[in-house]
């Protein structure tokens, strides 16, 4: 089930949300969008993929590029995993607006 539908009869603010789906992450964006452009998020702490880790997954530009359309800022980088010299996935804090 999408976000959205999960919530839909809800208009409570969601203050914090956790997105680590396997390489899902940005799919599970998808199905909240209409929370994310009515500002019932406030804060996602997701899983960015800078290297191939699952099949069909997102990449991290593209979940920064959506959440940048909706508002959302980068508020900090966590558990860095580094592979062959290169940062290969963390988790990001995105906060929307300047709160």
């Amino acid at each position: 089930a999408k976000l959205d539908t999960f919530f839909a009869v809800s208009d409570r603010q969601i203050a914090f949300i956790k997105i680590d789906t396997q390489g899902h992450d940005l799919s599970v964006l998808h199905g909240a969008t209409k929370m994310l452009r009515d500002g019932k998020i406030q804060r996602i702490l997701i899983e960015l993929n800078f290297i191939e880790l699952y099949q069909n997954q997102g990449n991290a530009s593209a979940v920064i590029q959506l959440l940048d359309e909706y508002g959302f800022r980068i508020a900090g980088f966590y558990n860095l995993r580094y592979t062959s010299n290169r940062l290969g996935w963390c988790d990001a804090l995105f906060k929307l607006g300047d709160k």
